[in-house]
């Protein structure tokens, strides 16, 4: 996947939870953006604890998390 995939995600405003799914079956949950560093073609993810590194053409899914609410009239 391109890294601008991922900065689209990453940068979205407002924020909204996504989980990254690599090729190795791994998931990364990005609950806040905190959470994951996007620079030039690596990725530092963390789970809060520790930090781990995967490379944008690792990413073989984004699925955002949660349904956006919808406007009151």
């Amino acid at each position: 996947m391109r890294v601008e995939e991922l900065k689209k995600h990453w940068r979205r405003t407002p924020f909204r939870p996504f989980v990254v799914a690599l090729e190795n079956g791994e998931l990364r949950y990005v609950a806040h953006p905190e959470n994951l560093l996007v620079k030039d073609e690596i990725c530092f993810w963390s789970d809060g604890a520790d930090w781990s590194l995967f490379g944008p053409e690792e990413v073989t899914e984004i699925t955002s998390i949660g349904a956006r609410k919808k406007a009151r009239k």
